[in-house]
């Protein structure tokens, strides 16, 4: 399989959506694993590495709602390079899950951190300064922080300067880190809108080597203006970054 778009559908959700529909793209059927809403365990990882096998970190990855964000730390385990983490989302994803040791969408950012060598820093960009303070404090010399209340004063100075330009990036999106009135995830969210994180995009890409990208964020309530909201949002995140020079 060697389309840069892949659709991993887990809820159902993309099966609603059309953004992807006149483009190649792999399609990734996720929705008979047990263990994977919000949680992974052991068996559900392997079986989700399974049917992603084969496939490069490089392209557009569409990863259902943000209940399945942990799928991030499969993509970026397939970079054997060191490389830096760049992740838009309004929650810190660094927080212990509240039984055992299993991964979670809330956690997948410090088991990451933990288990990846290749990885060297993290960068979170929109989280709110309630998330910032949820990052326990061993893990504060490998990950930086923008907050959202942050977001006006951020140029392509201050990006650069935020962000170490000695690696390569992934870049991971969850479109929580966007206004409500942006679209409507299944999670509260952030202050931050679509041109602001064209913006973003844009001076991470024309500066940065772009290993691979992934979304996640759908609504998994499937109402009909949710679904709809962010079938758009998707085809215009879609359309931007294809047009982007130095992308992928």
């Amino acid at each position: 399989m060697e389309n840069l778009l892949t659709i991993m559908n887990f809820s159902h959700v993309y099966e609603r959506e059309k953004f992807f529909i006149d483009k190649k793209y792999n399609w990734i059927d996720c929705t008979n694993i047990n263990g994977t809403n919000g949680y992974c365990d052991e068996n559900a990882f392997n079986e989700i590495n399974q049917k992603l096998k084969g496939l490069e970190p490089k392209g557009i990855h569409f990863i259902d709602s943000g209940n399945y964000h942990y799928v991030s730390e499969l993509w970026i385990n397939k970079i054997k390079r060191d490389f830096n983490l760049i992740v838009f989302d309004h929650h810190s994803d660094m927080v212990k899950p509240s039984f055992g040791d299993i991964l979670s969408c809330g956690s997948w950012i410090m088991d990451a951190i933990d288990k990846n060598k290749f990885l060297k820093k993290v960068f979170i960009i929109g989280l709110s300064k309630e998330q910032k303070q949820t990052i326990p404090n061993k893990y504060l010399n490998k990950v930086k922080c923008i907050c959202d209340y942050d977001l006006k004063s951020i140029n392509k100075e201050r990006l650069c300067g935020f962000l170490d330009d000695k690696y390569p990036v992934y870049i991971s999106i969850d479109k929580d880190v966007l206004s409500e009135k942006v679209v409507d995830t299944s999670w509260d969210q952030g202050l931050m809108s679509f041109d602001e994180l064209k913006t973003l995009l844009h001076i991470i890409i024309s500066n940065y080597k772009i290993i691979g990208l992934d979304i996640c964020g759908e609504n998994d309530m499937r109402k009909v203006i949710q679904v709809r909201n962010n079938d758009k949002i998707n085809s215009k995140l879609v359309n931007f970054l294809k047009e982007e020079d130095n992308f992928l």
